[in-house]
């Protein structure tokens, strides 16, 4: 198909724009604005970002929202490096079924999985209960900021996994040979030649994981953890109003933390690509186990596995558990909750399926539409939408969500219902 620019072209584009601008740049305008004026409606000031570095509460949920993002980057580092290493590098009898199970983390939200957690994991739950029972002491997995990163890393670890998976398998193999004919083998040819060069695979999705715990609000508010940024945003807008300016402040610096994060990958990974530069072909050569290393191999793949995998094993039995309080286990199981769910919820399953489909719907045509006319037209700053859109990925829910609070606050739309006429209008 040859590069064209039609008038058909022009009037998608500028609808594209339109629509972008309209719903994705205003509200993030709108914050920022707000965030630099004066309580009140007065002109531009520093005064609002003073007072957040001056309040004791909001710099301690800054440090917080950086270390729990910082830690849960390292267990989920912990728990995707096996799994990608032992699935890409060696014969791995189930690779496929590993990674696939890997993933299932990110079906459920974070805070789903939290209640399950806390039953499994909690103070009381099924672990901490048997620890007790049988060595006298208890583990808080759950608790403060620990929980979070427990909880977040279990969630996220995938986007590690995914990235670092694809990278390895990538690699150059003619690099690995050499790498041998030098006398590097084992773990030393993993540290010094495989991992430098999945790298960039590997920045990706930490800085993935990064960005998403950082701007989270739901898990830390499910978990009672009040001192961090994206709940201080939520608790200041829900609590305060839309007109107190320190919630605009923190969505500022959620949206400045994300976009250095983004703008550091990019940084970083500038050039280093070359994992996927491939001469030698096929990526890294498996090799075959020894008995004993494949026992251990699979001994910590399934432990992964069964600590990944426990929030939804947790909400299957709480689906089904009649009561589930101090015991290791339900004490009963039954259907009536889902009998219920379906019988009485199914409003909230229609319009939950209604607007997600809704949303994919129009995610496909706005992002198809812009892969068209950047790949396809020669149309002067077609590259800006792509650059407009791909700014979602920096902006969190929560900031979107207040800048459409303050931005369309008071804007009604038609609901269908016809007008009723006044008695006095006449016929």
């Amino acid at each position: 198909m040859s590069m064209t620019r039609s008038p058909g072209q022009i009037a998608l584009a500028l609808a594209i724009a339109l629509f972008l601008g309209v719903f994705l740049l205003v509200p993030v305008a709108t914050v920022v604005y707000v965030a630099f004026t004066e309580k009140g409606g007065g002109g531009l000031t520093l005064v609002n970002f003073l007072d957040f570095g001056r309040t004791d509460l909001f710099v301690r949920s800054f440090w917080n929202s950086v270390y729990v993002s910082a830690m849960t980057v390292v267990w989920a580092s912990a728990l995707a490096l096996p799994l990608a290493y032992l699935t890409t590098r060696f014969e791995f009898r189930g690779a496929m079924l590993v990674q696939t199970l890997g993933f299932l983390p990110l079906i459920m939200p974070p805070f789903v999985g939290a209640v399950a957690m806390q039953l499994l994991f909690g103070r009381n739950g099924t672990v901490n209960l048997l620890l007790d029972e049988w060595f006298d002491f208890k583990i808080g997995f759950m608790e403060g900021l620990n929980g979070v990163i427990f909880l977040q890393a279990i969630h996220y670890f995938p986007f590690i996994l995914v990235n670092l998976s694809a990278a390895l398998r990538n690699i150059d193999r003619s690099m690995e040979e050499a790498a041998q004919n030098l006398g590097s083998h084992g773990l030393r040819l993993f540290r010094r030649i495989a991992l430098p060069l999945a790298l960039p695979g590997y920045i990706a999705g930490a800085s993935l994981v990064f960005v998403k715990v950082f701007d989270d609000v739901a898990t830390p508010l499910l978990l009672n953890v009040k001192e961090m940024l994206a709940p201080q945003a939520y608790l200041r807008i829900t609590s305060i109003g839309i007109d107190d300016p320190m919630g605009y402040v923190i969505s500022v610096v959620l949206i400045g933390v994300a976009v250095a994060t983004m703008w550091a990958t990019a940084l970083v990974m500038k050039g280093k690509d070359y994992a996927t530069t491939q001469r030698g072909g096929g990526g890294l050569a498996r090799r075959q186990l020894k008995p004993r290393e494949q026992a251990l191999a699979y001994a910590v793949v399934i432990g992964i596995l069964l600590l990944v995998l426990a929030p939804h094993v947790g909400l299957v039995l709480l689906s089904f558990a009649t009561v589930w309080s101090y015991s290791p286990l339900p004490d009963g199981y039954t259907l009536a909750h889902y009998a219920r769910v379906l019988g009485d919820s199914s409003v909230y399953i229609k319009n939950t399926l209604l607007y997600s489909s809704l949303a994919a719907a129009i995610d496909v045509v706005i992002g198809g539409a812009i892969a068209y006319l950047v790949l396809r037209t020669r149309l002067p700053g077609r590259q800006w939408l792509d650059w407009a859109a791909s700014t979602a990925l920096a902006v969190p829910g929560v900031v979107l969500g207040i800048g459409y609070l303050r931005a369309f606050y008071g804007v009604k739309l038609p609901d269908g219902t016809p007008a009723r006429r006044s008695p006095r209008s006449g016929s």
